[in-house]
């Protein structure tokens, strides 16, 4: 970015920031240097190909063919040198052994024409020791030998590239760092220079000598410093009573500087660097109107240049120079004396300004020198406003992520992340030293992962946070899951089941025996589904009991349990322990291995109602995964009572829903072919109530399988999954995108939702090599043309090939063998 554009853009802007390099700029400057070398602004990077084989050309196309490249080729050295010449080319991709010219002579001539351009040899295992000479004398920067995979160049390009853009926007951080002390340097000589009528009035009243005036006008020129702290910090007049010459002289109204008058929001008017050298500080904006508090107001000349910096009408109060000094440190964040208080103008109202941090364990001792930076205001006060924050919103997750320069906190809110606060970096160890002592964390190691837990009260709710810690290149990661106890359960028509699902459901909870089982990806919503079951089943004359980890909602009806795994009480030891307190109803939080398998299978076949989760994709998937455990098949046939999947939609805002029509191509890939979809369907524009998203809250997605009879002597076989998918298909069993399409059509998600939590559907379908009719796989016949795709044995029906001549599972002869 050039002065001028930073000139011309500075006068544009009512509010001028000279105080640091923002995040704007850096972006602006990199944007600039990458559309230098954007080929007709299309592409960000541009990659040439040399090799003089053609199919290896095209097979280079190919990897790069879903990336946002322009992808230039040339089939020797002389043609590469010549596209060279009329396109700017971030990287290129050489081939070693060419024509006329090799490789590494190419790339040669490449570093000396064109330094910036990244250079990659291709080459094969031969020519191994040849490349490695030429990237020891920097004429390659990486080689990859033949034949490469796919994945591996991508990566690597990727890397390259991401180093590339680093490098130009550092070149470009540097310009506008030098451009902007260059500019700070010329303001702190004018700020400091002649031009109050001070020195004058003190020589007429006889304050200062004519030698006196002459070595202060010296002293301030050289420290680019004002003539009033020029006066105190050579001595030649106490500040109090200079402060009363000033004020006698100039008659301007006096102002006691305290903090809740300033408003740190005007520090980005001003450089401090500035503030510190015109010995003045912003004090408050109101409508066109600047109050700037002075320590000699007669300085004409720079009150003139303060309302052409800024285009305000400067308003003026005389203030003390020890004064003017603290509040500079106060609005510029002077951390480290602790006098961050900006944080005072984040308003969490309805009683989340305040909250509680319940230590119910034995509090853990820390070293003393950590514990000083931890107890800091700013520390505390950051990490209540976070967690504060997080609450407010409703978030499910806080994600605390260090940056270079800074440090960005982000909250999950309806299952996706929102960035709500930037911090400055110097911040972020102490925030995470509070954090990691509250969740009774070693603050002293920072070199491994680490989990806690905390609990908070706010106002009437009780918050579990679990706490993880993980080491990064610019400090500790913090995630922290935040489980609101006191939450009500809901009820299962307001989870999003309904209709023939629920019909189908209330079968299965109703049955007094056996297992039910949830099944999805984290934050799918399986507990409160569960919970929810569990209170429908809910009753004075049965015993209740929950095993989690945590324990997810507080239930009056239900004995809960938390585990503590590091103490020995797990899963399956405590699921053993709970069937001898006469349990009706178990709820598992989760099983993780065969033992806790084994330990639920046993209880729902006892006579107990064993609700638990599983982590799969589907209701089918999780009887192969149950085997796949190791538990047997006629233990699943006979244990489980049903099984269903869950993912949760965000839900269309009611206030800002409308009908319009929607992309056709989103219905092509999720895979619904068969069924008639509305010209029109409902979406969210975006409102306050929704925070312009379109979207408030969630709702569930649900497939459910329900045991019979049928599919317990199905089990007992050896089924395949495919099989058995297709068998409960038949039954009638509704799956995730079934439910998900309904919900599309009844207007309470969208297409796009759907796609983003399902993901697009594999297409299994082939052409039938006759008349080239779609088909499926399973499908023996072509129900077009009648070609059968597969021939089966008379005897045994099993699958044979067109060249056997007999069964080889039962040996009868093939009628369909090819006569050759």
């Amino acid at each position: 970015m050039t002065p001028e554009v930073l000139q011309k853009k500075e006068k544009q802007s009512n509010l001028v920031s000279d105080s640091q390099l923002t995040a704007p700029d850096i972006q602006r400057a990199s944007k600039t240097e990458a559309n230098s070398l954007t080929p007709e602004n299309t592409h960000k990077h541009s990659v040439l190909l040399v090799d003089d084989e053609i199919h290896v050309l095209k097979a280079l196309k190919r990897v790069f063919a879903s990336e946002d490249y322009n992808i230039l080729t040339a089939e020797n050295a002389a043609n590469a040198l010549d596209i060279l010449t009329q396109n700017s080319v971030t990287l290129i991709i050489s081939d070693q052994r060419m024509p006329q010219m090799s490789g590494t002579e190419l790339l040669r001539i490449i570093r000396e024409r064109y330094p910036k351009i990244i250079r990659i040899m291709l080459t094969g295992n031969s020519d191994t020791d040849t490349v490695m000479q030429a990237v020891n004398n920097g004429a390659v920067y990486k080689f990859i030998t033949k034949p490469w995979n796919d994945n591996d160049l991508l990566l690597t390009i990727r890397l390259a590239l991401k180093q590339y853009d680093l490098i130009q926007e550092n070149a470009a951080l540097k310009k506008i760092s030098r451009d902007k002390e260059k500019e700070i340097a010329k303001l702190k000589q004018f700020a400091g220079a002649k031009k109050s009528t001070l020195s004058s009035a003190l020589a007429s009243k006889g304050q200062l000598a004519p030698g006196q005036i002459e070595m202060l006008e010296k002293y301030c020129a050289k420290n680019n410093c004002a003539l009033v702290k020029g006066i105190i910090e050579l001595g030649m007049i106490d500040e109090s009573e200079l402060f009363r010459f000033v004020y006698l002289e100039c008659k301007t109204e006096h102002i006691v500087l305290e903090k809740s008058t300033l408003d740190i929001k005007l520090a980005k008017l001003f450089p401090r660097e500035i503030c510190e050298a015109g010995c003045f500080v912003p004090v408050n904006l109101k409508s066109n109107n600047l109050l700037i508090a002075m320590a000699d107001p007669l300085d004409l000349m720079q009150i003139d240049y303060l309302s052409f910096k800024t285009q305000y009408n400067i308003q003026t109060r005389l203030a003390q120079i020890s004064e003017i000094d603290n509040a500079i440190k106060y609005i510029y964040y002077d951390f480290e004396n602790d006098g961050v208080d900006y944080l005072d103008d984040l308003e969490f109202g309805d009683g989340y300004d305040k909250i509680d941090v319940l230590l119910d364990d034995e509090v853990v001792e820390t070293p003393e020198q950590l514990m000083k930076n931890s107890e800091s205001p700013s520390a505390i006060k950051m990490a209540n406003a976070i967690v504060s924050d997080a609450i407010k919103i409703g978030a499910s997750d806080i994600h605390i992520e260090p940056k270079p320069k800074y440090s960005l906190v982000r909250y999950r809110v309806d299952g996706l992340l929102q960035t709500k606060i930037k911090y400055p970096s110097v911040l972020h160890s102490p925030t995470v030293s509070r954090l990691k002592i509250l969740a009774k964390i070693d603050i002293t190691e920072r070199r491994i992962p680490q989990d806690g837990r905390i609990s908070v009260k706010t106002c009437d709710k009780i918050i579990d946070i679990r706490m993880s810690t993980m080491p990064t290149i610019y400090g500790e990661k913090i995630v922290c899951r935040l489980l609101d106890k006191t939450a009500s359960i809901w009820t299962l028509d307001k989870i999003g089941i309904s209709g023939e699902l629920f019909k189908r459901l209330e079968n299965i909870i109703n049955i007094p025996q056996g297992l039910i089982i949830a099944t999805g990806p984290t934050g799918s919503g399986k507990t409160t589904s569960l919970y929810s079951m569990m209170n429908e089943r809910s009753s004075p004359t049965l015993n209740m009991v929950t095993i989690e980890d945590p324990v997810e909602y507080l239930m009056d009806d239900a004995a809960q349990v938390h585990i503590h795994e590091k103490i020995g009480l797990t899963f399956a030891a405590t699921l053993r322990s709970a069937l001898r307190q006469d349990p009706d109803i178990i709820l598992v939080g989760e099983i993780r291995d065969y033992e806790t398998a084994m330990a639920a299978f046993q209880a729902s076949m006892t006579g107990h109602l064993v609700f638990t989760t599983l982590h799969t994709n589907s209701t089918i998937a999780t009887i192969s995964r149950l085997l796949h455990i190791g538990i047997e098949p006629f233990l699943v046939a006979s244990a489980v009572n049903g099984i269903f999947a869950q993912r949760l939609a965000r839900r269309i805002c009611p206030y800002c829903k409308d009908l319009q029509a929607y992309d056709r191509e989103l219905i092509t890939k999720l895979g619904v072919t068969d069924r008639q979809m509305p010209d029109e369907l409902f979406y969210g524009k975006g409102c306050e109530h929704c925070n312009q998203t379109g979207f408030i809250g969630r709702i569930g997605i649900f497939e459910i399988f329900q045991m019979t009879e049928e599919f317990r002597q199905f089990l007992t076989t050896n089924f395949k999954e495919t099989e058995l998918s297709h068998m409960a298909h038949e039954l009638g069993m509704e799956t995730l995108l079934d439910d998900a399409i309904n919900k599309v059509k009844e207007g309470v998600t969208t297409l796009e939702e759907i796609l983003r939590i399902l993901g697009p559907t594999a297409e299994y379908e082939i052409n039938c090599p006759k008349c080239n009719y779609k088909l499926d796989p399973d499908f023996l016949n072509c129900p077009q043309c009648g070609l059968a795709q597969k021939i089966l044995c008379k005897s045994c029906k099993s699958q044979l090939l067109a060249e056997w001549k007999l069964c080889p599972h039962c040996g009868i002869d093939n009628p369909f063998a090819s006569k050759k």
